[in-house]
């Protein structure tokens, strides 16, 4: 696993932008997290992805359920991808 502490001491990464990245984590776990709890649902994680335009950090990937765990809150079941159904011509 890769932690800012990590990410600072190779280079990969200044302390401000990892400043940045930080707030914008916050900033979108909270509106996140919001809308999910409105529909019933627990946001228990998920991933952001990064990147630099000119200069200033940016989210740089889309939230998708690809990328998260959602919990139901009244059942606390999980909400994770199952397997898929089975759709006529392909392999068992």
């Amino acid at each position: 696993m890769v932690n800012e502490s990590y990410c600072e001491t190779f280079g990969w990464v200044s302390k401000e932008h990892l400043a940045r990245m930080r707030e914008l984590s916050y900033m979108a776990n909270d509106v996140l997290s919001k809308l999910f709890d409105d529909a019933g649902l627990i946001l228990v994680d998920f991933k952001l992805e990064f990147g630099l335009f000119n200069g200033e950090v940016v989210l740089g990937d889309e939230f998708s359920p690809d990328g998260s765990r959602l919990w139901d809150k009244n059942t606390l079941a999980k909400m994770d991808k199952g397997p898929l159904p089975p759709e006529p011509g392909w392999p068992d």
